[in-house]
C-alpha cells in the first residue's frame, strides 16, 4: 500500500498584501504635517517639471472611454493638481481631495491660472472619512488616485469602489531608471530607503487585494523615456464596479 501525502496550499492573506504597502506615516496628523511641509517644493517641481506622463495618462483614460466630457470624477490624494488639471479639462467636474491644506491651496492657484472652474476641493483623511456622511456613495463615474498612500490598503481600495458607480483607476510608478551608466541620484536611491517610484510590490499587492474583493482588475503600462536614456514606467490598475 502506497501512502500518499497531500500538501495543503496556503495562499497569502489580506495582511500579507497590506504589509507590502505600508510605507510612510500611518497617523493622519503626521501624514498631514508631512505633506504640508513638502507642498511648496512639490508644487514647484510640478510646475517646472518636463514630464508629460500625467497628461498622456489622462488621454489614455479618455481613449478607453473611462472619462467622457460629462464625467464626474473623484480624485484621492490630488496634491497640488498634477493630474487634477488634465482631468478637469476633459470631464464635467472633478472633486479633488487631499489630507494637506497646503497642497490644496496650491491646487486652487494652479486651477485658477489654467482658467478651470469645474474643480472643487475637499480637505479630508481618506482613511477615516465616512462616505455616507459626505454623500460620496456611488456618486462618481470615475474614482482616481495616483501615488496615493491613503488607498494602499484593503479599506482604502474598498472605499474607492464604494464611491464609484462605474470605474476606478490607481496609478502607481513601478520603475524609474537612471541614464545608462549612471547611478540613481534620488534621496531614496542614495540612502537605500523605500522608493515609491520603484515599487513593483505595491502593484502586486493592490492587484491581489482587488482580486480577493471579487474584482477583475486590468493593468496597463505607460513608459516615458528621456533623451539621456532615463526612463519611468507607470502602471494603471483599473476595475469596474458595476
Amino acid at each position: 500500500m502506497v501512502n500518499k501525502t497531500s500538501t495543503e496550499i496556503v495562499y497569502p492573506s489580506w495582511e500579507s498584501y497590506e504589509a507590502l504597502l505600508r510605507h510612510g506615516p500611518d497617523d493622519g496628523k503626521k501624514a498631514e504635517s508631512f505633506w504640508d511641509s513638502r507642498a511648496r517644493q512639490f508644487n514647484k517641481h510640478q510646475i517646472e517639471g518636463k514630464s508629460r506622463l500625467h497628461e498622456h495618462t489622462v488621454t489614455s483614460l479618455v481613449h478607453r472611454e473611462l472619462i467622457t466630457p460629462g464625467s464626474s470624477i473623484l480624485e484621492i490624494g490630488a496634491g497640488s493638481g498634477r493630474y487634477t488639471l488634465p482631468l478637469a479639462k476633459v470631464s464635467g467636474h472633478v472633486t479633488a481631495t487631499d489630507i494637506s491644506a497646503q497642497m490644496l491651496a496650491h491646487l486652487k492657484e494652479n486651477a485658477a491660472a489654467a482658467g478651470l472652474s469645474n474643480i472643487d476641493t475637499r480637505k479630508l483623511d481618506w482613511n477615516t472619512i465616512e462616505l455616507g456622511t459626505l454623500g460620496f456613495e456611488k456618486q462618481f463615474d470615475l474614482v482616481f488616485a495616483a501615488m496615493c498612500p491613503a488607498v494602499r490598503s484593503k479599506n482604502g481600495l474598498e472605499k474607492m469602489s464604494r464611491a464609484s458607480c462605474q470605474s476606478c483607476v490607481v496609478a502607481q510608478f513601478i520603475e524609474s531608471r537612471a541614464p545608462a551608466g549612471q547611478k540613481g541620484t534620488s534621496p531614496e536611491a542614495v540612502s537605500g530607503r523605500h522608493d515609491p517610484h520603484n515599487d513593483r510590490d505595491a502593484l502586486y499587492a493592490m492587484f491581489n487585494l482587488l482580486w480577493l474583493q471579487g474584482y477583475t482588475p486590468e493593468i496597463r503600462y505607460k513608459k516615458e523615456t528621456e533623451a539621456n536614456g532615463a526612463s519611468t514606467t507607470l502602471a494603471l490598475i483599473s476595475w469596474e464596479v458595476q
